[in-house]
């Protein structure tokens, strides 16, 4: 079978129930933001050889799945997403006890590991920055997703918190120093 339709040539795609909207729709853009952030997730995956939270990770990958299968209008229950933000949280209090402490903006980097994992935290910030955008204004009809955004939300910016925090965490395990802004063009104190 071929995985080309040409259906989506004319800028349409194919939600849930079959109904075709413009690949320009914010329900989309949103849908494909989480998609990005889940692509970058699997890259994190392969970067944890050894480290142990491969499975955990990918977890967090299917979660983001269901989050945009449900922009996509699926009827799914994300209610475990409110677990999962405390197991998040779990996570981050973990590695946060073997973390020196957060004195200076860092850098990202500084092994590609650890700059694939703040690329992935950045890509799920948009993804929260889509989300707060797509249920203030086209979303706010979309009882389903309403009735979880506190969840959602709560989970999107932990996860990306979480990936903040796993990336010092890789860097420590890998005998690596922060790379520490140094702020040189800043003027004043921040």
């Amino acid at each position: 079978m071929a995985i080309y339709t040409k259906t989506g040539d004319d800028g349409t795609t194919a939600v849930f129930g079959g109904k075709r909207v413009s690949k320009a729709d914010a329900a989309i853009e949103l849908a494909g933001t989480l998609d990005e952030a889940n692509a970058h997730l699997g890259l994190v995956v392969s970067c944890l050889t050894g480290f142990g939270d491969q499975d955990f990770v990918g977890d967090l990958q299917s979660d983001l799945f269901s989050i945009g299968s449900m922009v996509s209008g699926a009827q799914v229950d994300i209610s475990m997403l409110e677990t999962h933000t405390q197991m998040l949280e779990a996570a981050m209090d973990r590695m946060g006890s073997v973390l020196p402490e957060l004195t200076n903006f860092i850098l990202p980097g500084p092994t590609a590991e650890v700059a694939q994992i703040h690329i992935a935290r950045t890509v799920v910030r948009k993804a929260e920055r889509r989300m707060v955008s797509y249920l203030a204004t086209t979303g706010k009809h979309n009882d389903s997703l309403q009735s979880y955004r506190k969840i959602l939300l709560s989970f999107l910016n932990r996860l990306s918190d979480y990936l903040f925090v796993l990336g010092r965490t890789m860097t420590v395990k890998q005998g690596k120093a922060e790379t520490i802004w140094k702020g040189k063009h800043l003027k004043g104190t921040p």
